[in-house]
């Protein structure tokens, strides 16, 4: 019977404590869907791509030889143990004329009578082509910002045969929006074609797409999975000497693009989650507390009535694990399918990327949730702990409120003397309980210094952007012809500078863009050169720039000497400044030194024009796609509308931060808001019967949460800096870097939300003051 009137008494319980619960489920929630949405992001997205090459067999390895393959390549490397998969195939990029202008088209020849076995091609609309069609029938790839739209029912004429397009796929090696480039001719590949490999009269094969066996089952994006496959090439290369030229998959554009934007959300989801455990856990502490202390009287009740320590420090851990528990599930639910699809369908604007998969991460999320429940009753039982060590008697009386003591303000007489009573009340009350002060400055500055990072990592893509194609990039259109064509009639009213820009190695490992013009004065009026403390640069002809991502990667300074390869010829350099750049791997070498170990073929031109009507514009892109020395051209509005694309895709990661900051402030608020309250009740009351108008009353008590907001936003601000500093020294992306910089204007804003959660708290808790009944809370329990 007691067992019973006890639990019938805890479940009552429930319901007086149910605000004080609720809190601490949000928290717990908000706390457990960040972190678990946000550590699970980086390995769901790697997981469903994964997922991709597995159903379609992506290839592992692609071989190209230099002359065609024979039928005894073929057999000799599907003899091979570490060899699953062999597709033997025939490409060839070669300019077509799609809508009357000439394209540069990488054909793939496949044999569409059995199935492929390689890099399966995904329909996307349409059907695959019939090898026994009376016209050639082929699929084109999806379009995208490279690849024009090419629709079905199309035709045009190749090699005086009919293609007519009968399909739209997807290949599993271009799911990403980069620009794939004809290694012969150095021009960017416009449509991608597939058809039956009886187009050819003759079966000839050019390509080898190669699965691995993967005996250890790497992750397809792990280190292991990139060394292993390292090892693989090394034997093939020691067996065929140099008869073959291999490509792994992490040598993939689209592959290397995914990881390294992966990587962004990796580093974000590596910082932030930290913050959302310590403030959840110190909320729910200050909860819990508020929770003990209220019930002090019951709980020297129940002591005095014989109830042991454990079995009333159960009712407090049985609050916690059922408000933790509820916290978790709910969280976990927002965690697991709520972030990681707002993050994944973000990137739809840089990849034709397939649905998203969620992986199990059922360790990571157990620990995860354990850890957070176990945290909240930790600080549940040392709570309880401290109150239960006091004697009965002294608990079922009033805990007495501390002691004034005198504050430093105080100390400085010439401005204490001056104060009014109530700022004087205010200071004292904000340093007599140092709990909730303590738990105030942490909240909302942790949560301040989310919202400032969140906003300055946009701040630094758009700076970049900014700095890259506006301060530096002076030129108006990049145009890549034919080598030593140069004479472009279109150009002839135009500023204009000649340029040799060509890939070169470096050492054994890596490829660096070297960019040479034809006259070293005339380039600093299309390039707006400036080293990494941001001081102009004159090109002169002894000059050997390279830029900052470059340099840091391989630990270049001014002064080295470093070695390049190009067709075969080595030559040493001097470098004489690290460039500060931002987008791009490049080395800009005066013609005066590279022509002495190269001869200069000009293959770029960088124009510079007044034009302001898109009508021009258009018309002048028109002629140029017509000339048939013209491979490319690349407008200023070109350019950037990629980087608009990558600057989209971090705008929805930044809004998820910024929304979960500003959810993680509001909560925090109206928690301490609340306990605020609830500890004040008798002063509260004593002001009412005093005559105090309820808007003097609410002066009173939230004057103390905006004076210690406003110094936690202070110190956010400065936390959020450090932060920013931090996650933007982390993302080192090849090609890629950002300025590290946090615009005022984030600043102001983060200031203005920071107050306006403050403000929104304090309407939504006014009417907690109104209910406060004055007899009850004045009543003496002596």
């Amino acid at each position: 019977m007691v067992v019973k009137s006890y639990l019938k008494y805890i479940f009552k319980d429930i319901k007086t404590l149910a605000s004080k619960l609720i809190a601490i489920i949000m928290i717990v929630m908000l706390g457990i869907g960040f972190l678990v949405g946000l550590l699970t992001t980086a390995p769901n997205m790697r997981f469903s791509v994964e997922r991709y090459y597995i159903d379609n067999n992506a290839a592992d390895l692609v071989i190209q030889s230099a002359t065609p393959l024979t039928e005894s390549d073929i057999d000799n490397l599907k003899q091979r143990s570490e060899i699953k998969d062999v597709m033997p195939y025939f490409m060839i990029d070669e300019v077509i004329k799609i809508h009357d202008v000439n394209r540069m088209a990488r054909i793939m020849l496949l044999n569409f009578n059995e199935n492929i076995v390689v890099n399966q091609l995904k329909l996307i609309k349409g059907r695959l082509p019939n090898p026994n069609s009376e016209h050639v029938e082929v699929v084109v790839e999806q379009s995208q910002v490279y690849l024009v739209d090419i629709e079905i029912g199309y035709q045009t004429t190749v090699m005086n045969q009919v293609f007519e397009v009968v399909g739209i796929v997807q290949h599993p090696w271009y799911f990403a929006y980069v620009q794939e480039v004809s290694p012969l001719t150095q021009r960017p590949i416009e449509t991608m074609i597939y058809t039956d490999e009886s187009f050819l009269a003759d079966k000839t094969y050019t390509h080898l797409a190669v699965t691995i066996n993967n005996p250890h089952n790497y992750n397809l994006f792990s280190q292991e999975y990139k060394d292993y496959m390292e090892n693989v090439v090394e034997n093939l290369e020691q067996t065929y000497n140099s008869n073959f030229y291999y490509t792994t998959r992490n040598q993939n554009q689209s592959y290397v693009k995914f990881q390294n934007d992966v990587k962004i959300v990796e580093i974000i989801a590596l910082i932030f989650p930290a913050f959302f455990f310590l403030i959840t856990i110190l909320v729910s502490m200050s909860s819990m507390t508020k929770i003990v202390s209220d019930q002090r009287i019951q709980i020297g009740t129940l002591r005095s009535l014989g109830y042991s320590k454990i079995k009333i420090m159960n009712k407090y851990i049985f609050y916690a694990l059922m408000a933790s528990l509820i916290g978790v599930l709910l969280g976990i639910g927002l965690g697991i399918y709520f972030i990681p699809a707002v993050i994944y369908n973000a990137y739809l604007n840089s990849y034709n990327l397939p649905e998203l998969t969620i992986a199990g991460n059922f360790l990571m999320i157990s620990i995860i949730s354990i850890v957070m429940i176990v945290a909240v009753v930790l600080v549940t039982m040392i709570s309880i702990g401290t109150t239960l060590n006091e004697k009965p008697a002294n608990l079922m009386r009033l805990k007495p409120p501390k002691k004034g003591k005198k504050i430093f303000l105080e100390r400085l007489t010439f401005i204490w003397k001056h104060l009014k009573f109530r700022y004087k009340s205010t200071f004292r009350n904000i340093f007599r309980n140092k709990r909730n002060l303590v738990l105030t400055l942490i909240g909302v500055a942790g949560s301040t210094a989310l919202l400032l990072a969140g906003f300055g990592i946009k701040n630094s893509v758009d700076y970049s952007g900014d700095y890259q194609y506006k301060e530096m990039q002076l030129y108006d259109i990049e145009v890549t012809v034919i080598p030593n064509q140069i004479n472009i009639v279109s150009l002839n009213d135009y500023e204009k500078i000649y340029l040799m820009d060509y890939t070169f190695k470096y050492k054994n490992d890596d490829y660096i863009n070297v960019v040479s013009p034809e006259n070293n004065l005339l380039i600093n009026d299309f390039l707006n050169f400036k080293n990494t403390k941001r001081h102009e640069i004159l090109m002169a002809n002894d000059s050997v720039l390279v830029t900052q991502q470059f340099a840091i990667k391989h630990h270049i300074k001014s002064g080295d000497t470093i070695e390049l390869e190009f067709q075969g010829i080595k030559t040493t350099f001097k470098v004489t400044e690290i460039l500060d750049y931002y987008f791009g791997n490049h080395i800009y070498i005066s013609k005066n030194l590279l022509e002495i170990s190269y001869p200069i073929n000009y293959n770029k031109i960088y124009v510079k024009t007044d034009l302001k009507d898109t009508l021009a514009i258009e018309n002048l892109r028109h002629e140029l796609n017509l000339d048939d020395n013209v491979l490319q051209t690349s407008f200023d509005s070109d350019i950037k509308a990629v980087f608009e694309k990558t600057s989209e895709s971090i705008n929805s990661i930044i809004i998820v931060l910024v929304v979960s900051a500003s959810l993680l402030a509001i909560i925090i608020n109206y928690n301490i808001t609340l306990i605020n309250i609830s500890t004040r009740q008798k002063e509260i009351a004593t002001l009412k019967v005093l005559g105090y108008s309820e808007r003097e009353v609410s002066g009173y008590v939230f004057r103390e949460t905006l004076i210690i907001s406003s110094v936690a936003i202070l110190l956010g601000l400065g936390l959020g800096k450090l932060l920013h500093w931090f996650i933007i020294s982390r993302i080192f992306l090849d090609g890629v870097m950002f300025v590290n910089i946090i615009d005022w204007l984030s600043y102001l804003i983060t200031i203005i939300l920071s107050y306006a959660f403050l403000g929104f708290v304090y309407f939504i808790s006014i009417t907690k003051m109104r209910k406060i009944d004055m007899v009850e809370a004045l009543k003496s329990y002596e």
